[in-house]
């Protein structure tokens, strides 16, 4: 459609075969996403999680431990000590994320840093700093808070436990 447009405006210098371009690609456009509709194409991976998993595997054999993976997030016990004078001062937002992978994702970017707020996970995460930082919040009337989720069901539901739970 592009290529006809341009012939038909650069080379060939006519209006009726820009139109005509311009329609019929429309057209073959219209078509072939209704065609789709009706088939119910379905998307898959080209390659199971299992071949990709040992594909990993292989080039950290060969290069070691790629550097900016995180780590599975994995429940932290040991409580942190957090400087007393910290903890008198609030944030002026808080995320939370339906998963903890998320959450350790943007701890790791400096996410809350840049935006001056507070990042943790409906489960909780991270452990280790949950509970002081909940105290901090509360300090705060006019905290805004907002749900970070996929469009799952579960995720959507976050919603939920955001309004009506205490903490």
């Amino acid at each position: 459609m592009i290529a006809a447009i341009i012939v038909s405006i650069f080379i060939m210098e006519s209006f009726i075969l820009f139109v005509i371009s311009v329609i019929t690609g429309i057209i073959s456009i219209y078509l072939g996403t209704r065609q789709r509709e009706k088939i119910k194409l379905v998307q898959t991976f080209l390659f199971p999680q299992s071949e990709f998993q040992q594909w990993l595997n292989k080039w950290q054999q060969i290069n070691g431990s790629p550097p900016k993976v995180l780590p599975s997030s994995r429940p932290e016990i040991t409580p942190v000590t957090i400087n007393p004078d910290m903890t008198a001062y609030s944030f002026d937002r808080l995320v939370v994320s339906y998963s903890s992978s998320v959450a350790q994702l943007l701890i790791a970017n400096n996410f809350h840093f840049e935006n001056n707020c507070a990042i943790l996970s409906i489960t909780g995460y991270p452990q280790s700093i949950s509970n002081t930082t909940v105290q901090m919040l509360l300090r705060n009337p006019d905290l805004k808070v907002y749900g970070l989720h996929d469009c799952s069901r579960k995720g959507i539901s976050l919603a939920h436990p955001l309004r009506t739970t205490e903490n």
